[in-house]
């Protein structure tokens, strides 16, 4: 019985590889933020500050910002247009408003694109 299952296997396994060296699979390109991290260093709780990164686009397709979600009300997200069109780079500005917040802080901004992915730019800071 080992015998007749392991002539089976491997006639699959080499009757498969001759045909999967023709497959020719193309995976989706994604958006991504450039960077998707920044450190503020110390900050002062009475100033404003602005935070300003991309979000890029490699597909063939334009992509619409669906929706933004903020971890605190401290943050105002500025774009001109909720859309990025293909091969190309959309500018994002943050003002983040520490007025609340003191020490260690982390702030997130979650985007929701067209294409069912969901990016995430994080910013952190000491705020004294």
């Amino acid at each position: 019985m080992k015998i007749k299952v392991c002539i089976i296997s491997l006639f699959f396994l080499f009757s498969c590889t001759e045909n999967d060296a023709k497959l020719n699979i193309v995976l989706p390109k994604k958006v991504e933020i450039t960077p998707s991290l920044i450190n503020l260093g110390k900050i002062s709780k009475s100033e404003q500050t602005e935070l300003k990164f991309k979000l890029v686009n490699q597909n063939q397709e334009r992509i619409k910002v669906e929706k933004i979600s903020k971890s605190c009300g401290c943050t105002d997200i500025r774009m001109n247009s909720n859309i990025i069109y293909p091969d190309s780079s959309k500018e994002v500005s943050i003002i983040f408003n520490p007025k609340d917040d003191s020490g260690d802080v982390t702030k997130k901004v979650v985007f929701r694109l067209s294409n069912k992915q969901f990016l995430t730019f994080t910013f952190q800071a000491f705020v004294i």
